[in-house]
């Protein structure tokens, strides 16, 4: 646990200072943001096993002081490097299994939604710019109410397109990685 605090206590005075404290999820820099999301794993983990039994009774009280803490890393951006810190707090308070919050995403819409995430990261963006290029000059033209009702059925189509590749491509290709490793290794080569 001190070697992970010592290093997160490095990378943030690295990411404040060259001003990539939240604008750069890519290159050296998400380098060191996808380490700073190790520690805190790494420190939730120390936290679990750390923490006292009772403690673990107040799942509720941990997530909203957790939520409320990465509030704050979005509205003072310059904390914004701390940030891990929070979601790791969070999943150990959604660990616990109490309160709104909780409740909240296990529901069945918040379910959904975490089964197409990675479909919808994937194609989002894509799809984003696609429409943009094709109908932009035309979305110029349109009231602002006319434009957000647009870009909500634009939503709307991107949610449909990440479900077909979930129920058509994803979830398929998950069946046949178990039928794989199911398989003894070699069970396809014959014996002459």
């Amino acid at each position: 646990m001190s070697i992970a605090s010592i290093s997160r206590a490095l990378t943030c005075p690295i990411l404040v200072t060259t001003h990539h404290a939240y604008d750069n999820p890519t290159g050296t820099m998400g380098a060191v943001r996808m380490l700073g999301g190790f520690i805190a794993g790494i420190s939730l983990a120390r936290l679990m096993k750390l923490s006292p039994p009772e403690n673990l009774h107040h799942g509720a009280e941990i997530t909203w002081a957790a939520l409320a803490f990465l509030i704050l890393t979005f509205v003072f951006p310059v904390i914004n490097p701390i940030q891990s810190f929070g979601f790791a707090v969070l999943i150990m308070g959604l660990a616990c299994q109490g309160g709104f919050i909780d409740r909240c995403l296990r529901s069945r819409l918040a379910l959904w939604l975490g089964a197409i995430s990675f479909p919808f990261y994937m194609i989002h963006y894509t799809a984003f710019k696609i429409f943009q290029w094709a109908c932009g000059p035309w979305m110029e033209t349109l009231r602002a109410g006319e434009c957000a009702l647009v870009l909500c059925v634009l939503a709307g189509v991107i949610l449909l397109l990440a479900w077909a590749l979930h129920e058509w491509v994803e979830r398929p290709s998950h069946r046949l990685a178990c039928t794989e490793m199911d398989r003894p290794p070699g069970a396809d080569l014959r014996k002459d």
